[in-house]
This record gives C-alpha cells, structure tokens and sequence, in this order.
C-alpha cells in the first residue's frame, strides 16, 4: 500500500529516513519486491540484480502484482508451459517397499 500511495519513506526505519536518498529507496523496493514475485519464473536472477543495483540509469521492469493477482502482461502460454515443471509450497513423499 506504501509504495501506491507513493509513501516509501514509512518502509524505512525513521533513523535511515534523513540519511538516505529516496530515489535510492524506490530502487531498492522495486527490485526487492521484483524478486520476490509470485511467479518464481519472472524472478530476476542475481547477475540481473547486480546489475539493476549498479547501474542508475538502467530503465527497471515494471512491478509485479503479488499476492495472487495476474499480471496481464505475462503471455498465458508461458505460464501452462511452466505449472508442470515446478511445485511450490508441497513436498514429495515416497514409499518405501521392501524387495
């Protein structure tokens, strides 16, 4: 709610607010929150990271919508094609039977 409404200084601890420049903040939101999507396949990886982090004038991807909302934005094919391949929040079991 605090990055829509445009009020980023309330993320930060009130003895980082003075010191800090706010630009460098959003950044640092954006890619945290870039890497902490709801679709592990739109992760950045830590080499794209690094980069977004270093470079000031790189343009950033735009934010994901999390909590699951969809983003119109992916190609839905896209997202069939990796469902099978990765399961999150489960586990596999198996059973051992004696020969």
């Amino acid at each position: 709610q605090y990055w829509v409404k445009g009020y980023l200084s309330h993320l930060l601890d009130k003895s980082l607010v003075e010191g800090c420049s706010m630009e460098d903040v959003e950044r640092c939101i954006h890619i945290g929150t870039l890497c902490v999507d709801d679709d592990p396949y739109m992760r950045p990886n830590m080499s794209a990271v690094v980069l977004m982090l270093s470079s000031k004038t790189m343009t950033l991807p735009s934010m994901p919508i999390l909590n699951g909302g969809t983003n119109t934005e992916r190609n839905s094919s896209e997202d069939v094609n990796h469902r099978g391949q990765m399961s999150k929040n489960s586990m596999s079991m198996s059973t051992l039977e004696p020969r």
